[in-house]
C-alpha cells in the first residue's frame, strides 16, 4: 500500500502532455486521504522550485516549505527533494511533470512519517535489532554519496583521444534511422466490407483534394484511436516502427499529396506525406561531445572500481570465518516415513 517512488515510476504510464492538465489529486488520492482520520492540507505550486527546468513565472520554494501537513507530522519540500533524489537524473523531469504522481508520493512521505512518528512513540527505534537496521540504511546512504564524490573528484585527463577510439570502432551507435512525418486517416474493417472501406476512404480523399480541413476529416472518418489527440498526424517517426506498407506507399507521395486507399493489416488509409528525413551518420566531430560524455562516464566508473577494489585489496581486513560459519542455518532432518502396518488377517 505504501509503493516507493521507484516502484511508483516503475507502475506509471509514460507521461504525456496531457497530464499536466489534469488535478492535482486523483480520487484514489482523496479517499486514501479520508482514510487516514486526521486533515491534511496540501500546499501547491510544486513544480516550480525543484532544481530542474520549470516556469520562468514559478517562484522558489524554500526546503522547509510545507507541503503537506497533519496534526502528526508535516512534509517539506525538503522531504520531497530527498525522496526523489533516488530516482535517476534522467528520469527526474519527466516524474516532476506530472502533478499527480508529485501528490501520491507527498501522500506516501506523510504516510510514512506519521507511522515513523508512531513507531518512535511506542520506543520501537530503542530495539537493538531495528538501530542496526536504521545504521544499515544510513551507511548505505553515505555510501552512495560518497561514490558520487569520488568519481566528480576523479583526476582530470584528456579523453579526446578515446573519444574517437569509440566513433571508428562502433560507427552504426551513432546511425540516425531514416524518419517519415504523416497524416493518414484510417477506414477500420470491422463492421464493413472492404469496398465499403474503400469507398468511405474514397469519399475522405475527394473531400481532402477539395480542401477540407484534415483534422475535422480524421474527427468524422478516422477509426484510429488516437485521432482525438493528434487529429491524424503521426508525426516523424523512426519507419522501422511504421507498418511496412504504409511506409512503402507514403514514400511513393511526393510532400503534400495524398494517396489513394492503402490496404494494411489495419484496415484502409489515406495518406499524406508530410516530410522525410533520411537515414544519416554524424561526422564525428558532430558526435564529439556525446562521445566524450560517454567517455567522461567509463573513465569515472573505472576510477569507482579502482576505488572499490582498494577497498577489498585492503591487507587490514579479516573475516572471522568461525563466526560466518555459524551463522548457517542448520537443515532440518528429514524425518523416516512411517512404518506400514503389518495387514490384518
Amino acid at each position: 500500500y505504501f509503493p516507493d517512488t521507484l516502484a511508483f515510476l516503475r507502475r506509471t504510464k509514460p507521461f504525456r502532455a496531457t497530464a499536466v492538465a489534469r488535478s492535482v489529486l486523483t480520487s484514489r488520492t482523496v479517499s486514501n486521504m479520508k482514510q487516514l482520520r486526521f486533515p491534511i492540507v496540501f500546499a501547491f505550486g510544486l513544480l516550480g522550485a525543484l532544481p530542474l527546468p520549470a516556469a520562468a513565472d514559478s517562484p522558489p520554494l524554500s526546503p522547509d516549505t510545507v507541503l503537506a501537513s497533519s496534526k502528526r507530522t508535516q512534509v517539506t519540500y525538503g522531504d520531497l527533494l530527498a525522496e526523489i533524489s533516488r530516482i535517476p537524473a534522467k528520469d527526474q523531469f519527466e516524474f516532476l511533470m506530472s502533478r499527480q504522481r508529485l501528490s501520491v508520493v507527498v501522500e506516501n512521505i506523510l504516510i510514512n512519517k506519521t507511522l515513523a512518528q508512531e513507531a518512535r512513540e511506542l520506543g520501537l527505534d530503542k530495539r537493538p535489532s531495528i538501530q542496526a537496521e536504521m545504521q544499515n540504511q544510513i551507511d548505505k546512504v553515505l555510501a552512495k554519496y560518497r561514490g558520487q564524490e569520488v568519481q566528480a573528484n576523479a583526476p582530470k585527463v584528456n579523453l579526446e583521444a578515446k573519444a574517437r577510439e569509440m566513433y571508428v570502432v562502433n560507427p552504426d551507435k551513432f546511425l540516425r534511422p531514416a524518419q517519415i512525418d504523416t497524416w493518414h486517416t484510417l477506414i477500420s474493417l470491422k463492421g464493413r466490407t472492404k469496398a465499403q472501406a474503400i469507398a468511405r476512404a474514397e469519399e475522405v480523399r475527394s473531400k481532402l483534394l477539395a480542401g477540407a480541413d484534415k483534422a475535422q476529416i480524421a474527427l468524422e472518418y478516422s477509426d484510429d484511436q488516437s485521432r482525438n489527440i493528434n487529429n491524424g498526424n503521426l508525426g516523424f517517426t523512426n519507419k522501422a516502427a511504421l507498418n511496412g506498407v504504409f511506409v512503402a506507399a507514403a514514400e511513393k507521395l511526393k510532400v503534400g499529396e495524398f494517396s489513394g486507399p492503402v490496404e494494411t493489416d489495419f484496415g484502409i488509409h489515406i495518406i499524406q506525406l508530410k516530410g522525410l528525413i533520411p537515414e544519416s551518420r554524424p561526422s564525428y566531430d558532430v558526435a564529439k561531445r556525446e562521445l566524450i560524455q560517454e567517455a567522461e562516464t567509463q573513465y569515472q566508473q573505472a576510477v569507482w572500481e579502482q576505488h572499490i577494489n582498494g577497498i577489498r585489496n585492503d591487507a587490514s581486513i579479516k573475516v572471522n570465518a568461525e563466526a560466518l560459519d555459524a551463522i548457517k542455518p542448520k537443515v532440518p532432518e528429514i524425518p523416516p516415513p512411517p512404518v506400514a502396518e503389518p495387514a490384518k488377517k
